[in-house]
């Protein structure tokens, strides 16, 4: 069944037929899940002064356990013995009920801050790119930054569009969108990112990574744009995990 949502989930974001929103819905109703998101909290190696926290997003194909086998946490650890790691099974079909992010606020983040957790990061993946920034749009002073990795930022036509308007400098998101548009959320997103333009100090807290040969390329080159010097990786290698791994191992150690 994951494996269906996330095919679902592909097309609805990347190609955006009605017929695979359709499909998304009817499945969710059926299948709805019930009960807190998966996690797994991996405490950090050395002890620090203030409590440090990394939420991890996996990507479109994968859930809590092969997170768990990716390297992810290691990699971070690697580089920050100090942060703790917490990995979340935040797989399609948390996106597709619309309740990913008040799960995220509400079992994770709060409860981190309620502990005394000074520092928070949210690295996503592919998906959990667009997650993380859904997170963003709505929680925009929660988080301490973001590591985006070939970030999912809808159909391949939106990043084009944005390109040939002249970049997020020139680009005009549309007015208004009906609620089953299939650019009405990344378009949000996009809007998002735009704005850090005028933002540095939001922009400063943002790091992006993609492979060379990574079809979403195009649309992290774009938000690079809104970023700071240095805080865009641009790596050998596809949409992969290894690519991904290697880039948040830098990312945190200059973070560090």
């Amino acid at each position: 069944m994951r494996n269906t949502l996330s095919r679902l989930l592909k097309s609805t974001l990347l190609l955006g037929t009605a017929i695979a929103v359709i499909a998304v819905l009817a499945l969710l109703i059926l299948n709805a899940r019930h009960g807190p998101l998966p996690i797994l909290l991996l405490p950090a190696p050395q002890a620090a002064e203030e409590s440090r926290l990394v939420i991890v997003l996996p990507g479109i194909e994968d859930d809590l356990d092969s997170l768990q086998r990716s390297g992810i946490a290691a990699a971070i650890q690697e580089a920050a013995p100090d942060m703790d790691v917490l990995l979340a099974g935040a797989t399609p079909a948390y996106y597709l009920r619309h309740d990913l992010v008040r799960r995220l606020h509400q079992e994770i983040v709060m409860p981190a801050r309620a502990r005394g957790v000074g520092e928070i990061w949210m690295l996503g993946m592919s998906m959990g790119g667009f997650g993380s920034l859904l997170y963003e749009r709505d929680h925009p002073q929660q988080l301490s930054g973001l590591v985006l990795l070939a970030p999912m930022m809808g159909r391949p036509g939106l990043a084009a569009n944005i390109a040939e308007a002249g970049g997020l400098a020139q680009w005009q998101a549309p007015r208004t969108l009906p609620f089953l548009h299939p650019d009405r959320v990344p378009v949000q997103l996009w809007q998002l990112v735009q704005s850090w333009r005028g933002m540095p100090q939001r922009a400063q807290r943002v790091w992006l990574a993609c492979g060379a040969d990574d079809s979403f390329l195009p649309a992290a080159q774009l938000i690079a744009t809104a970023l700071p010097q240095g805080h865009f990786l641009q790596r050998d290698g596809g949409h992969q995990r290894p690519v991904w791994i290697a880039a948040a191992r830098e990312i945190f150690a200059r973070i560090d």
